[in-house]
């Protein structure tokens, strides 16, 4: 596998607990797997385990991966466009996007369900030319989008509850 940055354990069993990491206008240009992966990652006391700001994905499977236990993580003005997969993929909780854009992927924003998925938010993202701008699969917990352009691509959501549009 080929990371930009790879963050987290490897396993429920081997969980670690990062917290306070800064990624600061990093161009991530076709690593392969994701420019961002965060995986069994919970940090102690909710602490932030990654912040991303300013960050560019480009050319890889998926953009940024905050996979199952990757919690606490926020990507502000980032950008993930021309990804194989998508650029996006969520599928840890208390995870939120701020701004930025997501661009033509196949899909946008993946939120699949796993251990204490979703419940977080994307605000104020440009969300557009993709296949699927966002689609959800069993998510058990929620996501919501708040003042997000999505535009030019469909929104599919399967088997998952608390799922919110607003403005």
């Amino acid at each position: 596998y080929q990371y930009g940055v790879w963050c987290g354990g490897s396993g429920t069993v081997s969980m670690t607990d990062y917290y306070g990491i800064s990624i600061l206008n990093v161009y991530f240009d076709q690593p392969k797997t994701a420019g961002i992966h965060v995986q069994y990652n919970v940090p102690a006391n909710f602490r932030v385990g990654i912040t991303a700001i300013n960050c560019r994905a480009l050319g890889c499977d998926w953009g940024y991966v905050c996979e199952e236990r990757g919690e606490y993580n926020s990507l502000m003005s980032c950008h993930a466009y021309e990804n194989t997969f998508g650029g996006w993929k969520n599928r840890g909780g208390n995870n939120s996007w701020l701004g930025g854009s997501i661009t033509y992927n196949p899909i946008g924003v993946s939120l699949i369900g796993g251990i204490n998925d979703g419940h977080s938010h994307m605000q104020g993202a440009t969300v557009n030319h993709n296949t699927i701008s966002v689609y959800a699969s069993g998510l058990a917990n929620g996501y919501e989008f708040q003042g997000c352009d999505i535009h030019v691509g469909d929104i599919k959501i399967l088997d998952s509850e608390k799922i919110r549009f607003i403005g």
